[in-house]
């Protein structure tokens, strides 16, 4: 591409490790001596483009992107001309089944703004979602991102076409999870429920990226345009949002990106990679990593 091309990155976070991904994607473009704009789709800031580079990034919710990045790449405009675009998603599972056919609904919206995407790649990071990794597992995604990032980088300005072929199950995965999305989002909004702990102190109302908590007589009121992102339930500055549904799917003991940065700080040396990531359900992680440590 045109080195003096400037970069726009439009991106959706629900707990952080996306906003932590774009903020270390946006570092490595301006080393470069890019001029790079970033857009928090959750805000509804969009700005006109012209003729940037557009990089989407967002975590993968249910096989797909998360409902708010859908909805902003709906309102963006048609562009006049064929203008480049990459897709990267995150996700803590990794490229594997069934998570390749996730960018494949982002990619056919910006096509038919007539976007040419160009690249398309996946970052993983810690998962927040379900199944919790070991400490240490963590802290190697997190010491990897930086690499990861560099590597997405290079392969973007090299100019160099990157498109992946998702699997033919994956894409029926990426439609059922539509439904997934549609209706578990709901359930598991409408059920979540402040504890005992609640102050009122209405961070979980202004945080929640899609309006879903408003506040009554200092309580928070929860409704059905939830779309799972878990920021309220881990972000609550008193830990005292839980779920009346699918409990399983929060982690026991919280997700913070900053604190597990600054606990595993100390880590100089990482064991062998196969020895930390054992089982088909860390299959993807796996591979991931071994491509930063031996």
């Amino acid at each position: 591409m045109d080195i003096m091309k400037p970069i726009h990155i439009a991106y959706f976070s629900g707990t952080g490790g996306t906003a932590l991904a774009v903020e270390t994607l946006k570092n490595t473009f301006l080393r470069k001596g890019l001029k790079v704009e970033t857009t928090d789709v959750s805000k509804n800031l969009f700005k006109e483009m012209k003729d940037d580079f557009l990089i989407i990034i967002y975590p993968v919710y249910a096989f797909n992107a998360p409902k708010p990045m859908e909805q902003w790449l709906d309102c963006i405009p048609l562009v006049h001309k064929s203008s480049p675009a990459a897709v990267i998603s995150v996700s803590g599972g990794g490229e594997i089944s069934p998570n390749t056919s996730c960018r494949m609904r982002v990619i056919k919206m910006l096509e038919q703004k007539n976007y040419e995407v160009r690249y398309e790649s996946m970052i993983v990071m810690p998962s927040n979602f379900a199944i919790a990794y070991e400490e240490v597992v963590n802290a190697m995604l997190l010491r990897a991102l930086p690499l990861k990032v560099t590597e997405i980088v290079n392969e973007i300005l090299s100019g160099k076409p990157c498109r992946k072929n998702p699997l033919v199950i994956d894409r029926i995965f990426s439609r059922l999870g539509l439904f997934e999305r549609l209706f578990s989002g709901k359930i598991f909004g409408r059920n979540l429920k402040a504890t005992d702990g609640c102050t009122g102190c209405s961070w979980c109302s202004k945080e929640c990226p899609t309006r879903n908590i408003s506040m009554s007589d200092k309580k928070p009121v929860f409704h059905d345009k939830c779309v799972l992102c878990m920021r309220c339930v881990y972000g609550c500055p008193h830990n005292a949002i839980t779920p009346g549904i699918g409990k399983f799917l929060v982690l026991k003991n919280g997700y913070n990106l900053k604190k597990t940065s600054a606990h595993t700080a100390h880590l100089k040396v990482f064991p062998p990679v196969k020895n930390m990531t054992k089982g088909i359900l860390l299959t993807g992680v796996r591979k991931y990593l071994e491509k930063y440590y031996l």
